[in-house]
């Protein structure tokens, strides 16, 4: 959580400090304060510099935060195994013979891939679409 917050503030701090010195003082020669120059002309601006940074910090937010990955991937992943020894255990059929389990993990573990994927990839290309656009 620190972390994420030093993230967002060195992400922002170099968005406000991005914009040029020549609009600081067009601002305070409108007769703005330095709340109202912040507030009115630096941070709308530094805001459309701050945004493709800030998706791209969030993707590695979810995918390193402790939280998701307790909860996301171990949760998952237990899941996908608990799938794996489910299809793996032996059985007896009808007439008490004995049937083999199928191994399906490649296909179980290759779908636990996919959800990662499908969360991560959109977020991912959002920033690179955002960073082409607003920068």
């Amino acid at each position: 959580m620190l972390w994420g917050s030093a993230q967002v503030a060195e992400a922002t701090r170099g968005a406000v400090e991005s914009i040029p010195r020549e609009q600081h003082e067009a601002a305070a020669a409108l007769g703005f304060g330095w709340l109202g120059r912040h507030a009115f002309v630096i941070l709308p601006q530094a805001m459309r510099r701050l945004l493709p940074p800030f998706v791209s910090l969030l993707v590695n937010i979810i995918q390193n935060t402790t939280l998701a990955q307790v909860l996301g991937a171990a949760e998952l992943l237990e899941t996908g195994e608990r799938s794996v020894e489910r299809l793996t255990a032996p059985s007896v059929g009808p007439n008490g013979e004995f049937i083999p389990g199928e191994v399906h993990a490649f296909e179980i573990y290759g779908a636990v891939m996919v959800v990662f994927f499908v969360i991560s990839f959109p977020l991912t290309r959002l920033a690179a679409y955002l960073e082409r656009r607003l920068i």
